[in-house]
């Protein structure tokens, strides 16, 4: 995942520079069963990933990060699997994972209007 969002709570605290992380991709099952995210919030057109320990703010998308790349490294070719959506509103905050939109659900609707 990377962004130019916030890197802490802070609001002054927005990033100068393009910033990445590795996030652990979930399914939406263990998505709703492990953090305070529910089924009447993550849909099939989305995933979640992410650490729901809320001690690793930078390792979470924040606000200003939204439209940001989920990108996956299959055998050496970047995929992009989600873009950013939303978060619980605070950076790091303990029981949630970021959400992703689904890339691959909006496919045809991506390369109709491309």
């Amino acid at each position: 995942m990377s962004g130019w969002g916030k890197v802490s709570g802070d609001a002054k605290d927005v990033s100068p520079v393009l910033r990445w992380t590795e996030l652990p991709l979930m399914t939406n099952a263990d998505c709703i069963k492990k953090s305070h995210w529910s089924a009447t919030d993550i849909f099939d057109t989305m995933i979640c990933a992410g650490y729901i320990s809320g001690k690793t703010p930078e390792k979470m998308t924040c606000q200003g990060d939204s439209g940001g790349p989920l990108v996956v490294n299959n055998g050496g070719t970047a995929t992009v699997y989600g873009v950013v959506s939303f978060g619980p509103g605070t950076c790091g905050f303990e029981g949630f994972t970021s959400v992703f939109a689904r890339v691959s659900v909006f496919l045809d609707f991506i390369k109709a209007n491309m």
